[in-house]
């Protein structure tokens, strides 16, 4: 985790993201559309498994969990995001 991620956790609208940083892009993804759309349709969607997999490779399920722990977050369901 890094110093962006760190500085979310204490902040409701955080935006900053740090290129390469896997718990960056796990929560700009519980941010977006891929995940939103998976997350109302109960299933992994193509697009969001897609995402998952280009960002994760073959830990795209431990991916995944770091994306819903996320999602839990209050800066992240109150910063205008889909969920």
């Amino acid at each position: 985790m890094c110093k962006a991620c760190d500085r979310a956790k204490r902040e409701r609208h955080c935006p900053d993201y740090i290129t390469g940083c896997l718990s960056c892009s796990a929560r700009a993804l519980a941010a977006g559309r891929a995940f939103f759309d998976s997350h109302q349709a109960q299933t992994l969607t193509p697009p969001y498994r897609n995402a998952l997999r280009a960002i994760f490779g073959q830990r795209w399920k431990a991916g995944h969990r770091l994306v819903r722990l996320w999602s839990r977050s209050e800066s992240i369901k109150k910063k205008g995001s889909f969920l």
